[in-house]
């Protein structure tokens, strides 16, 4: 939490701080999204406990509803061939289990509100124009996110390993800036308190952990075309007392915007 509220200062002193003429926010009413991305997995605490790399698909969607502000959701689905566990035997020898066919599920549900949302409110309310939407937005949101893998044949378990399955709300920072023909986007978001029913193999004795998650990358941005061009990056870490849990890949992607 003291790590974010600097991180965000920061960003909205840089995104304040650019040309004039690059200070044109969204205006669009409508996006959906359809986003390829090779999903890698890991742990940093401790290193190398889970490793696997996944094929990602995400849909997104949102929409303009009340004085400017864009309600909308996502969900990710993920999959792959294994899941390597690295852990310890009863006589403390190191071992890795593959595992098979992991999942990954996310899904987010947000509001983005417009720094200039007092204006925009202001403007409808005496039916003046209305100014352009602000680059920099405030956002809010529920996120949903499970991990699971098939244990090995002769690991002496079965079924599923539950790795990680946590839900909470959370809050952030983001901005979209259009040139012609691209613009930039970039979003932090920090989960302060998401409830567990399990983060890594033994449990979270907690029952909670926290989530930061950003991303950052470009969109074409030819004004006469509803289709657009995406390229960018995302990173999570979910953090535990007894795990870390990484997720991190390029982003690739078609957006229609009207």
């Amino acid at each position: 939490m003291k790590k974010l509220i600097p991180a965000l200062a920061l960003g909205a002193a840089l995104f304040s701080a650019l040309p004039a003429a690059a200070q044109t926010g969204p205006d669009h009413d409508m996006r959906f999204e359809l986003t390829y991305s090779p999903l890698r997995i890991s742990t940093s605490k401790p290193s190398g406990v889970v490793h696997s790399n996944l094929t990602a698909i995400t849909f997104s969607g949102e929409g303009r509803i009340f004085e400017g502000i864009m309600f909308g959701g996502s969900f990710t689905r993920g999959g792959g061939s294994k899941l390597d566990i690295v852990g310890v035997n009863d006589f403390d020898d190191p071992i890795t289990m593959n595992c098979s066919n992991p999942e990954f599920n996310d899904l987010k549900v947000y509001a983005k509100i417009p720094f200039n949302f007092a204006s925009l409110a202001e403007s409808s309310r005496t039916m003046d124009k209305a100014p352009a939407m602000s680059p920099l937005y405030g956002y809010v949101g529920y996120k949903n996110t499970s991990l699971t893998s098939r244990w090995p044949d002769g690991s002496g378990f079965t079924g599923k390993a539950n790795i990680e399955n946590s839900s909470g709300f959370g809050f952030g920072l983001g901005a979209e800036i259009n040139w012609d023909p691209v613009g930039l986007y970039g979003q932090a978001v920090y989960y302060p308190c998401m409830i567990t029913k399990n983060v890594g193999l033994d449990g979270n004795p907690d029952g909670k952990l926290n989530v930061w998650e950003w991303d950052l990358g470009l969109r074409t941005n030819f004004k006469d075309s509803p289709i657009q061009a995406k390229i960018g990056y995302h990173f999570e870490q979910h953090s535990a007392s007894n795990l870390r849990l990484k997720y991190d890949g390029i982003q690739i992607g078609a957006t229609a915007e009207f």
